[in-house]
């Protein structure tokens, strides 16, 4: 592919050819190449109808990533656990609503969670926690163990956005639900053949 690059030979073709070279170095994990590659095709063919490949390439090396992986219940009055799966991100923040009295805005966005569902649930703000996180710079997804500090038992809605993100950006604000409690039912007796014989029981989650 370089020796394409390099023939004398001009034309929109080596902007594709500049794509598959992305593409190489990505698989690679040498986004810093491909994103010099980038710099190279924009500047010599800026005109070009491949561009924009190029473009959506680079948008993908530098786009800021942020998902958060949590457990749907927790503990009362112990720090939270949750996993921050993110890159390009130096640092997010999280609000944390808790849901105590009109419960059917929050089943029905817990039964679909678009269509605006969250914004129309009814919540009181609890807190805001901002967390660090150290953008290295490498262009790669990093995962961080991170907690959120103790809530009493209750319901509980979360939104998380990657700082400096555009509040109406619905795109770049992202949001969950999560029960604190210290209890949780588990399944006595399961069975798949008919899901009305399934036991269930009440039990201490610390034991």
């Amino acid at each position: 592919l370089q020796t394409l690059l390099k023939s004398g030979t001009e034309g929109d073709y080596k902007v594709i050819i500049m794509e598959d070279i992305m593409n190489e170095l990505i698989a690679k994990k040498q986004e810093k190449e491909a994103l010099a590659i980038a710099d190279q095709a924009k500047k010599q063919y800026p005109k070009s109808p491949f561009i924009e490949n190029i473009k959506n390439k680079e948008n993908q090396i530098t786009n800021p990533f942020l998902t958060i992986k949590y457990e749907q219940q927790t503990q009362n009055n112990l720090p939270i656990h949750f996993v921050a799966e993110h890159k390009n991100v130096t640092d997010f923040s999280l609000n944390i609503y808790e849901v105590k009295e009109d419960f059917t805005t929050l089943m029905q966005y817990v039964q679909n969670s678009y269509n605006n569902t969250f914004s129309k649930v009814k919540k009181n703000l609890v807190r805001k926690e901002t967390f660090e996180l150290g953008n290295s710079k490498d262009f790669q997804i990093h995962k961080t163990s991170l907690e959120i500090k103790p809530l009493p038992s209750g319901v509980y809605v979360v939104e998380y956005a990657v700082a400096g993100s555009d509040a109406k950006d619905s795109n770049s604000r992202q949001n969950f639900y999560f029960l604190v409690s210290g209890n949780k039912i588990i399944y006595q007796t399961k069975t798949d053949r008919n899901q009305l014989s399934n036991t269930l029981k009440l039990v201490n989650s610390e034991n």
